[in-house]
């Protein structure tokens, strides 16, 4: 049995994972359609995402990752064996909605979006993308 099968937020999280493999075979429009079409199909499906918490400077932290290019994201995980691919930091995880991890994110300063996966196939998910999945500003 998966942890998947054990938690029903993160039952179909797969799909999201699946699309952001397709979308490295084939970076282009068309790719990224496909993974916000899936993010948002989860979203709207009251799909949840593993989100790790770090202790930094004595304070409970969203866990962030950064980018080659100096971006800072918050790290989100399909499941809890994405999580754990890299997560040495991590004091904690809890579930949330995809919906409040999003809103989340478009809220925090000083962070590009999310990090899906950052330890597997990973995919950057920026506060646009965001907004978009969100059905906002299109």
């Amino acid at each position: 049995m998966t942890e998947e099968t054990i938690d029903p937020g993160l039952k179909g999280n797969d799909l999201i994972k699946e699309a952001i493999a397709v979308f490295h075979q084939n970076p282009n429009d068309e790719g990224l359609a496909f993974v916000l079409t899936k993010v948002r199909k989860r979203m709207k499906d009251g799909g949840e995402l593993v989100v790790g918490v770090e202790l930094e400077e004595k304070k409970l932290q969203v866990q962030t990752v950064t980018s080659q290019d100096g971006k800072k994201w918050f790290a989100v995980y399909t499941s809890f064996d994405e999580q754990r691919k890299g997560g040495e930091k991590i004091n904690s995880t809890f579930l949330t909605p995809i919906f409040k991890v999003l809103e989340f994110a478009l809220e925090a300063e000083g962070v590009a979006g999310l990090m899906i996966n950052p330890w597997g196939k990973t995919f950057g998910l920026t506060k646009r993308m965001a907004e978009i999945v969100l059905g906002r500003n299109l």
